[in-house]
This record gives C-alpha cells, structure tokens and sequence, in this order.
C-alpha cells in the first residue's frame, strides 16, 4: 500500500506536537531547532545536522552550508544499529540509515519502515520515529537544549510486540567537533584539522573530550588549546569512543565482550571523533528504555571539572539536567508570550502558526528585559559604551534609586528629562533593553554570521541586538505593537542612524551602527545604500507613532534630539553620477579608520558627526524626516522612479544589477504614502516655524521650487525635459551633501514656515502621484522598477517585466481608491506571476532562459559589416563555428570586458569607432543586457527564477488587508470582494496547506519556494513581521486616537469552535473574546485590584490604554463581546 503524507496534531509523551507521518515520502526538507539560550540547531528531516552553541566557531557538528549538512548525513550526526535475534539468527537494524541510500536500496528495504517526524510548539523540540513493522520494534530520537549543559539528544527504545525482546544497540553520533576550531578551518583544511584532533574518555565519570593537541597555527610559537567539547550519556555505560565501532558491533554481533574490550580504547588521536553507548536492552511488552546524549562546546578545565563533579552522582545530574531542559522550554514560551505569542483558536493551525511568527521575529527582533522597565545600571553601561563623556552626567539619574533594581519606563524618563541634558535624552531615546537578538545566518543563507549574545563569559545574562538594518527594523515594527512605550525609541533608532544626506548605515547595534568597507578582491563585498526598506519602515514607526499619542508627536516636529551618522561613503559629483552611476561613491577609509579609532577610546558616538563644540551635533525631527524626502525627490526621474544611484538594490538584493540604471517606482510608492503622512502632520502642528541647518532648508525649498515648476508633468513624458528636471534637481541634492561633507552642520542654521514646508511637500507629492499613475501598464498592473538610458540632452526611460513587489507598492501606498486597489487584485490573480500549485504568487512571471549552445550564437547574415574586423582579429572578438555560426569571446562576461580587451588590441586590430558601435550594438542584441535585473533573472532559487518569496506574499497580504480596512470604513462597495481577496491571498500561506504541498511543517515560516519544489531557507524571514501585524488585523486589535480599541472587521467565526471564545494576549495581558448574540461589542477590563471597567464599542479609556500599554500589571484581564453578526 502506497504511504501517504499526512499531517495531523498528536500528544507524545503526554505533550502536544505536530506530527508529520511518511515525511520520508517528502521532498528532503531543512529545519531550525530553536532554543531560549545559544545553542543552536540546523538539520535536516532526512539527517544531517550542525549545531553548537554562540556562532558557527563554537560547533558540536561540523558547520557547513546546508547542501554539505546534506551531504554527510551518512557520516555526521547520530548513528544507530540494533541487532534482534530471530528465529537463531541476528538481524541486523540500523534507524533511518536507508535515507541515505539509492532509490532502488530505498524502495527494496522500506516495506516495512514507517516513519515520522514530530516538533513541539516552540520548536525547541524534534522528535524522529522509525517503526520497524517486521521486528515490532520502534525507535526515536530527539533534539532539545539546556542552557546549562548544552545540546542534548534523547534516543528511545519501545517493544511494540507481544513478547519480550532482548537487543543489543549501539547508539550515539559522529564526526563530533573538537574546540578551537573555526567554521572556516573546518571548511577549508578540515583534514589538517583532523590530524590535530584528539580524544580522550575520563574513564572515572564516563566523560568524553574532544581538543586539539595545538591550535593549528603556521607561526612558529606555542599555541595551546586549552578549550574542550564535551559529551555523556545519563547511564552507567562506558563511552564507546574507538575508531569503527560500528563495525565491530555488527561483526560481534553486538557481544558485550568486544564492547568491553573497546571501552578500554580511552583516547583517540588524529581522527574524527564519535562517541557511542553499547548496551544490552530488555523490553517487556511496551516497555520503553530512553537515555540522553549531552554535548557541550569550549569548555575550560574549571567548568570541565565541576561537570565532572557533577557527574560524580548521575542520578542527580540527570534530575539537573530534565531540570533545565524543562526551565529553558519554559523561558521560550515565556519569551514568546511576552511578544504576545501564543493563541488559542478553534483554527489550531492558525494558532500554531502565529506562535512561530513571533518566535522568528523575536530571535530576530528580540524581546525587552523585565517588561521593559529599564535597570539603571544597564543604561549606564549603554551610556559608557556610547559617550564616556557623559557618563558621569548620566549617572545623576541614580540619585535616590538602586542600579539594579529595574525602574519602569516612565519612571525612568522623567528622570532623564529632569536633568535638561539634550544628549543624555538623545541616548535615552536610543535605548533599548532588547535580549534574544541575534542576525538571521544559518546554513541556508551562509553569507549571515549569527552571534547568539546571551550571557558574558561569567554567564550572566547580558543585553544586546544586532542586524542589517533593512533587517531589523522590520521585526521591530512588529514587537511595537506589544510594547508601545517603545516605538519613540525605534523611531529615534531609526533617524540617528541616518547620515546628514538621508541615508542609512548598513548594520544596527546596541553600540550604534556599522557600515560596510570595500574589498576589491571579495566578489560579495558591495557597499551602498538601499533606498526603499529606508522609506516605509520610518514610516510605519511614524504612523504607529502618531496613532498612540499624536499630540506628542505633533509638538515635538522641532526638538534637536537627533544624531546623524557621519558614514564614510561620499557620494561623487551628479556629472560623474550619470557617467556611472553603478560607481557612484568613494569610500574615505582614513576618515572610517579614524573613527573607528576614536569609538574605541571615547564611546561609538564618535561615529556621529561632531558639532562645534565637540559633542554629537544634534537637529530636529523635521530636519531628519525632510532629509530623507530630499534624498529620496533629489533623485526623481519623472515618468520612471527614484534613481537607485547609491550602489545597492530595494527589498530583493536579486534585483542587483538594478542599482546604477534602474528607477524604482516601489519608492516612488512608499515616498507618495509618507508624503501624504507628513502634509497633515505639518497642518494638524501648531508650531509656526522650524529650525533646519540652512544647506537642508535651500534644498528643500529649491526642490519645491523646481516641482512646481514642473507641475504641468511634461516631464514625465517629454525626454528632454525629463532631463531638465533630473539635472536641475541632482545638482541642488549635490550643492547641499558637498555642505554637509566638507563642514557636517558646522553652518548655520534657519527658520522655515509651516507654509513653506507644506507648500513643498504638496508640490513634490503633485508630481509623484502624476509619476506613479503613468506606470500603470495596459493590463492593469503597475510598473516596478524601470531602467534609464541617457543620450546627449535625454533622458529615456524603459520599461521591464511585471514584478510582484511594484503591485504590493502601490497598494501600499494610500493613493488608489479600495475600489482601484481591487482592480490591481485581480489583475495580479490573473497574471503570469500567479502560481496555481501553490496558490500564491512569484516574484515575476517564470521564464525559460536560453539553452547554452542559443545564447551565445549568431548567424553569418549578421556579422557581414564586420567582415573586416573578423579578418584583423582573427578570433579574439568573434569566432567562427563549422556550422559557418559566430561566438563572442566567451571570456565577454558583459561589455566592459569587451571593451577593455579591445582597448589593448594592437592598433591594426583595433575596431574603428563605426564597427565599436556595430559590435555593441551585435553584443547588446545578443545577450540583452540592457534588461539584465541581476541574478533574480539568471538563478533557480531564492529570488530567482519562478521562485515565491514569502515575505513578498505576506506583503501583499498586509497590503490588501489595510485596503480592506479602509473600504469598510468608509463603506466603499468594494470592501466584500477585497474581505475575499485577502482571504484568497492567505490561502495560499503555508499554514493552510499540507506538509508535502508546503515542503516542511506547515506551521513554520520559510524565506521561499522554489518552482515546483518545497519551502527553502527556515525561520528568520521578513514573512514573519507582515505576517504577525495581520493577525493582529484578523484579530480586530488597533489603537485609534491613543486608545486601545476591539473591533474585529473580519475575523472568522469558525475561530471560535463549540466553546465560542477565542483568546489572545496584548501587552502580555490575557484577552478573551465571547461570541455573544449583543449587537455591540463590549470590552471588560477586570483590574489586579478586582476593579472592573466595561468600555462599550470596544474602546478603552485612556486611563486603561496606558495600564494595557505600560505592562506593570495593573490590568488582570480583558473580556470582550462579539457580537456573531460581526464575523465572517
């Protein structure tokens, strides 16, 4: 009988699991064992696995890409071999070893094999099951983690048959890592490495080390490694550490004599290391026997001998160690449900699967520290790590208050307004006491390192987060929402980090920022600046800002308590721009090593740029949010986008090749959205002027001056004109950066008017909507991105293919009706991007590319007028086939290189200026370069090539969602169909389908999908943060004029099963929803004091909103009303 793929919600060990059965009969598929404390876990479902503890140079098992991990599943990892005795003779069983075998060995040795795979709600826990039919016998294996013993392996052996079994088993795991070995050794001289490895059995308490007898080292002095790996076992067996111990198993039969003779081999040197339990088992009917294989990494001699003290009782080490297990299960669902994590609903699926969003977007994002009250002696240390020099002004806050006793937020922050200190509040806005961060490597996305900072080298916890900034952001906007007295510190983050031009850093830390530095011979290292992430996330921050307390943020539009990164990259001269706009930046390396240099000694404040008097030169918000306008219309090309010429690309870094001559119309989105935004705060403000740095305030009113001008929009379509424009406006956005990087805000300063400011924003927003609608194609769809072409006097805009992330864009972006948002809907449903097996969208309509032998072929009709030139040059350019076809010189990767050779050509050889032309012309033809995106066009997976990039679905799914909100609101016509859109769209989320449509557990978040394959890339995508803010959508949860409000517009009601609730937390509070036959909903807030409150429509006071919102405990719960009617 055929086995079939199923899916299904169990309980194993008395504990609820999901449970994927026949998963052997999927496609091979990569996971994420996730942990609260650092160790961590790669592996896949069919073996293979690398893990350890902090980053990948603290390895249990090999670290490697994830196709290696794959690779050496035969010879890594856990190993099992079970001899039976049946009927006189030994059979032989060896747990899931045939995955690693041909399909024929597969298909012959199967029939009766059974497995499955099972993973807990955290996903702390995997459990893999074979069943062996035949001998009744069942064998599972499962990976968890202790923060104080490490990586821990769980084998379990359960007599399935009537009788009573005796077996021998030898089981444990190989090639296990020593310490003091790198990722990169590894990698790269892995057999040197092997040939310092040694290991050795502390025969006493049964404890297996592995070390290198020296650091491998090429200099000639010591180098002692002085770090050991650990492993044991919870029993009394002896460790088998012996070379081919598999072997003498089978060969013996599983004789406890050859066991014993092994166990006497206590030190094993120059080789790889495994270490295994040889026993003998007797089961009863059902009985089960179970054991732990425990590994730690870089151990010193102390902690190596208070393990063995340990071990010196095994009972009591195994209490401590289930002990652990269990507390570190624990602080995971804690974190989780601080982020508000965990739900019940009649939909377990849905439940389960918002759980593993805020998981990844914690791990990413992390979590606050004690409820987010501040511990004074934390932000001291923030304040030495930043500023040295005022530190001592600083630590006047702790006057009449104990550093280590945490204080709550507002506490805190009267007390550093109370000290009238502009800097000190500046830090204070920047601080943020987030744990759990980490950045999204593993060995799907090897060009990410990870560094899991947890605890010092003394293991007390520590504070800390870093991430690409594109990054992390996003995962903020999502832990905002359960943590709302922080969105003022992410939004100050956000602008401190910006340059004085308008543009981000490359990395966040709790230290500040990072940039990145040109390697000349690395192909990876680029630098620049992203545009587009840049835009909607401040804004995003700045909406949610303005939704809690926009009164607040309406007076403080002119406060100077912002920072500006002072970058080391300077962008050349517009002329030299458009001469090359994919070298559009010089990297001043003195500059950057000098501060780096004076970080070190003064505090990373020293990465800001200074003002007169030695200190971070501080501006107000305005200057900061009108930067970024200015950089974002400074580089319009009308008709086209934003000019992407800061040498990076938007969202998809697929999309490479775009930045220098691509036009982003998805900016052009997200600046007509913020546009919008910052016209009614500068109307609803009731500060008159405004004080800027006088280069900002001549650009800003010169690029006003220029788009209304230009308000007839000739330029979107005139190419002439078009270039007036970009020129004219290049040139203002170059005057006023060359002010900035030769003095930083070293000028003066001057007012601007609320009208000023209002009359620019409205003329820039005028000719951006004008922009944005003449990308609209004739299928209905929008243009993403376009590509520039400049000739003499203009400027051509032209056009590419459709693409997912333009339709997501301008759905974002506040300018098309609910109704013209629904038209973009089903245009994109009937479009080539929509992919029916999966029932989601890829990222551009799939596309076959050439085969090799048609790419690079051309027929001899057309080279006849380069006839000449092929006699001269012979084959050096274009070569001749015996089929009479020609071939570019296959060393041509692209023109340049083309004409670079030509250039060294002898001058009898070289090409005249009619026949250069001819060639690039022949070149451009065949290859079509001029279209070339990047690698999004050119690969299979990721971005590539008929991929689904989850993160961009999700997108549209927020984006939709915000769409349908505004329909109902407004009662617009549209609002049924686009309640069903958004509900098309989330259909085909992983969380809706099965494990072998989805490729893995249908709960968990994976980056994308390759054409025709399974999920790819676990955990840590972006997908998670659009993902969490649209259950909370689902949910009905807002905050509307500062007050928290219920009001679910389309929530389901089959989430509310036979008990009619449905339950949640926000801010940590628990939230229960009653299906109830009222007509209203109704919200009872039952305070810790026993005080209940009943707010009709849903609507908290402002009283109980700060209560929710500052998490102190004061709220016990919420309850609220639905009425049946509301649902859907």
């Amino acid at each position: 009988m055929e086995k079939k793929v199923r899916g299904l919600f169990t309980t194993l060990d008395g504990k609820p699991f999901y449970k994927i059965e026949n998963y052997d009969r999927m496609e091979d598929f990569f996971m994420t064992i996730t942990s609260s404390s650092d160790v961590w876990n790669f592996c896949w479902s069919q073996g293979g696995i690398s893990a350890g503890r902090i980053d990948c140079n603290h390895a249990i098992f090999p670290y490697y890409t994830a196709d290696k991990i794959s690779d050496l599943k035969g010879t890594s990892g856990p190993y099992t071999v079970i001899a039976c005795e049946e009927r006189g003779s030994t059979i032989f069983w060896e747990p899931f070893s045939t995955l690693s075998c041909s399909p024929a060995v597969r298909e012959s040795s199967e029939q009766f094999l059974e497995r499955a795979i099972y993973k807990n709600e955290n996903g702390t826990q995997v459990w893999f099951e074979e069943i062996n039919t035949k001998l009744q016998l069942a064998f599972r294996y499962g990976w968890t983690s202790s923060r104080g013993f490490g990586l821990v392996r769980t084998t379990v052996v359960t007599n399935l048959g009537p009788q009573k079994r005796e077996i021998s088993i030898l089981d444990g795991c190989r090639n296990i890592m020593c310490a003091c070995a790198t990722a990169d050794l590894q990698n790269n001289n892995s057999i040197l490495l092997d040939a310092y490895k040694k290991t050795d059995i502390d025969t006493a308490q049964r404890l297996a080390l592995f070390s290198v007898s020296s650091v491998v080292c090429d200099k000639a002095e010591p180098s002692e490694g002085l770090y050991a790996n650990t492993c044991w076992f919870s029993t009394d067996d002896d460790p088998i550490i012996a070379e081919g111990a598999e072997t003498s198993f089978i060969k013996s039969k599983g004789s406890l004599s050859e066991r014993d003779r092994l166990a006497k081999e206590t030190v094993l040197k120059g080789k790889r290391a495994s270490c295994f339990v040889w026993k003998k088992l007797s089961l009863l009917p059902d009985e089960k026997q179970s054991w732990y294989q425990v590994f730690d990494t870089f151990l010193d001699a102390v902690r190596i001998v208070h393990l063995q003290n340990l071990l010196k009782n095994r009972a009591n080490a195994l209490r401590c160690l289930e002990s652990d297990i269990e507390s570190c299960e624990n602080e995971m669902t804690d974190f989780i449900a601080q982020a508000d994590g965990i739900q019940t609903s009649a939909e377990k699926m849905t439940a389960l699967h918002h759980r593993a969003n805020v998981m990844f977007n914690i791990m990413r994002g992390g979590i606050f520290a004690n409820d987010g009250s501040i511990t004074p002696r934390d932000f001291m240390a923030f304040v030495s790590q930043r500023n040295k020099a005022h530190l001592q002004a600083a630590q006047e806050i702790l006057k009449e208050i104990d550093p280590d006793i945490p204080v709550s937020h507002k506490i805190f922050m009267d007390k550093v307004n109370a000290t009238g200190n502009k800097q000190i509040e500046r830090l204070f806005k920047e601080y943020l006491p987030i744990t759990f961060s980490r950045r999204h490597g593993d060995p799907s996305r090897p060009w990410n390192k990870f560094n899991i900072k947890l605890q010092d080298k003394n293991q007390h916890p520590i504070l800390n987060y870093e991430g690409n900034w594109r990054d992390i952001f996003q995962n903020w906007e999502a832990l905002a929402y359960s943590y709302p007295e922080y969105v003022e510190h992410f939004t100050a983050k956000f602008l401190n980090a910006m340059t004085a031009d308008g543009f981000n850093p490359y990395r966040i830390t709790r230290a500040g920022i990072d940039w990145e530095c040109p390697e000349p011979d690395n192909p990876w290292a680029q630098y620049g600046y992203w545009g587009d992430h840049q835009v909607i996330y401040l804004q995003k921050f700045l909406e949610l800002s303005s939704t809690l307390d926009r009164e607040r943020l309406l007076a403080s539009l002119d406060d100077p308590l912002y920072s500006s990164s002072n970058v080391p990259y300077r962008l050349k001269s517009y002329a030299e721009i458009c001469e090359d706009p994919r070298n559009s930046l010089r990297f001043d390396k003195k500059l950057s090593d000098s501060m780096i240099e004076l970080s070190a000694k003064y505090g990373s404040d020293k990465k800001l740029i200074q003002g007169d008097d030695g200190d971070v030169a501080l501006v107000s918000f305005s200057a900061k949010v009108l930067q970024i306008v200015i950089s974002k219309a400074a580089n319009l090309v009308p008709g086209g986008g934003i000019w992407m010429n800061t040498q990076r690309p938007e969202w998809n870094d697929a999309n490479n090749a775009l930045a220098g001559w691509g036009l982003s119309v998805v900016t052009l989105c997200y600046l007509y959205r913020m546009l919008l935004f910052l016209i009614e705060l500068y109307r609803d403000t009731n500060i008159q002027s405004f004080t800027l740095p006088a280069a900002t305030a001549e650009c800003f009113l010169s690029l006003g001056e220029l788009y209304l001008k230009h308000s007839d929009g000739k330029c979107i379509t005139d190419d002439i004109q078009r270039k007036v424009f970009t020129d004219h406006a290049g040139l203002l956005f170059q005057k006023e950066r060359d002010t900035f990087y030769a003095s930083g805000y070293s000028g003066t300063s001057t007012k601007v008017s609320r009208e000023q400011i209002l009359e620019t924003l409205l003329a820039i927003r005028n000719l951006i909507e004008k922009s944005i609608q003449s990308n609209r194609r004739d299928d209905g769809l929008f243009h993403t991105y376009n590509t520039l072409r400049i000739q003499g006097d203009k400027m051509e805009v032209l056009r590419l293919q459709e693409m997912l992330e333009g339709q997501v864009a301008v759905l974002s972006s506040n300018l098309l009706s609910p109704s013209q948002a629904l038209s973009v809907v089903k245009a994109l449903k009937s479009s080539k991007m929509f992919e029916e097996r999966q029932h989601a969208y890829m990222l551009y309509p799939n596309k076959e590319l050439p085969l090799f032998l048609e790419k690079n072929t051309i027929s001899s009709d057309r080279v006849k007028n380069l006839s000449s030139l092929l006699q001269r040059t012979e084959n050096a350019i274009l070569a001749k086939d015996e089929n009479s076809n020609y071939h570019f010189n296959p060393d041509f990767a692209n023109s340049r290189v083309m004409m670079e050779m030509i250039s060294k050509l002898d001058d009898s050889k070289r090409p005249t200026a009619q026949e250069t032309d001819e060639l690039c012309t022949l070149y451009e033809e065949t290859f079509k370069h001029q279209n070339f995106t990047g690698r999004s066009g050119t690969f299979y997976a990721y971005e590539g090539l008929g991929s689904i990039y989850w993160h961009m679905v999700s997108k549209l799914l927020l984006a939709v969602q915000e769409l349908t909100f505004k329909a109902i609101r407004t009662k617009d016509p549209a609002a049924k169909d686009l309640i069903d859109s958004y509900y098309d769209v989330r259909s085909g989320l992983s969380f809706n389908k099965t494990p072998d449509l989805y490729g893995a557990f249908p709960s968990d978040p994976y980056s994308h999908t390759p054409f025709g394959q399974g999920a790819k890339q676990p955990g840590m995508t972006g997908q998670v943060k659009e993902e969490v803010l649209t259950r909370w959508g689902e949910l009905g949860v807002f905050i509307e004029d500062g007050k928290a409000t219920f009001n679910p517009l389309i929530l389901k009601q089959s989430e509310f099963g036979d008990g009619k609730t449905l339950s949640f937390t926000w801010c940590k509070v628990p939230v229960v929803y009653n299906l109830t036959s009222t007509k209203n909903v109704s919200a009872k807030v039952t305070r810790s004091n026993g005080k209940t409150d009943i707010f009709n429509e849903g609507v908290l006071s402002a009283d109980a909103t700060m209560a929710l919102f500052t998490r102190q405990g004061e709220i016990k719960s919420i309850s609220v009303d639905i009425p049946e009617n509301a649902l859907i």
